[in-house]
């Protein structure tokens, strides 16, 4: 149940495609507002479960983390791809030993690869799926090692493939994105995008910065929101940092300790993962503060 335990966040359930386009409507009026009281140079926020069916993301997510179990596979390496500055070549290597460098997909999942002199930065080109509205089921593959063939990582129900019906409603989604962001820009309103549970959040942050991409070019309009009681928080945010300065974006933080944090134990211990949750408040805080300073030392690099 989302709303189990939760007093101090909005919570959207999906209720088809109409109820979303109104949604993203109410999100253009709320930067109307904004602009209408401020000139310009305020803040809006979003939900992004709010713009879609919330089980595209879930997919999305889990598609993500199968992703960095991939990049573990093939390079040894853990955690993001972007972290391990490995290029190209760890991935020939590994599909020559395989004898799968002649493959035509396989040369053409490499060639897609984003990334620059210092490394891999993608296994998979995101612009094609947010910017050129590609099938997700296209683009989230990769090579299995054992027989060449591409095997998707995103899955429908029951594992199966995306529906036609899935891919045109993350499509819609995203779509959605761009219409706030596009509109929110034009206007000079800054946007926020809020923070949900963990089984949503890989998905809501890759969205987050992609779309900062390609809307936080000459300043930051997309500001992504960071949860300080994650014990990864810190390392989040020094690869986002990371990934905007190989890539040439602006990047909008919101800082925040956490709204979902007796869910997101109780979660954990039901399905018997590790407690993604700092430990307590003071933990809270010290990692609130560290991701804090890292922002602020970045901001005075740039400026010097």
């Amino acid at each position: 149940d989302r709303k189990h335990n939760l007093s101090s966040a909005r919570v959207f359930f999906y209720a088809g495609e109409k109820e979303c386009d109104a949604n993203m409507q109410t999100f253009l009026d709320c930067i109307d507002a904004v602009k209408g009281s401020t000139g310009g140079t305020g803040f809006s926020a979003i939900k992004i479960t709010a713009l879609g069916r919330p089980e595209i993301l879930i997919r999305l997510s889990d598609c993500i983390e199968k992703t960095r179990r991939y990049y573990t596979q093939i390079t040894g390496k853990k955690g993001m791809v972007i972290k391990g500055k490995v290029d190209k070549a760890a991935f020939k290597e590994a599909f020559k030993a395989k004898n799968l460098d002649t493959n035509i997909e396989v040369q053409q999942f490499l060639d897609q690869m984003v990334g620059d002199s210092q490394g891999v930065i993608n296994l998979f080109d995101w612009s094609s799926l947010i910017d050129q509205g590609k099938d997700l089921k296209y683009v989230l593959r990769v090579p299995n090692l054992e027989t060449g063939k591409m095997e998707p990582l995103i899955t429908g129900g029951d594992d199966g493939a995306l529906t036609a019906q899935e891919e045109e409603q993350f499509k819609n989604m995203v779509q959605r994105l761009h219409t706030i962001f596009k509109y929110a820009k034009e206007q000079n309103v800054r946007v926020m995008v809020d923070a949900e549970q963990s089984y949503f959040q890989p998905a809501i942050h890759r969205l987050a910065v992609e779309m900062m991409r390609t809307y936080n070019t000459t300043s930051a309009i997309v500001f992504n929101t960071q949860q300080c009681y994650l014990k990864k928080a810190l390392k989040t945010v020094t690869l986002d940092l990371e990934q905007a300065k190989r890539q040439g974006f602006y990047y909008g933080a919101k800082l925040v300790r956490g709204a979902y944090m007796e869910q997101e134990r109780a979660r954990a211990e039901l399905l018997g993962y590790k407690d993604p949750i700092n430990a307590d408040y003071e933990a809270t805080s010290a990692m609130y503060h560290s991701v804090l300073d890292e922002c602020l030392t970045r901001i005075k690099a740039h400026r010097g």
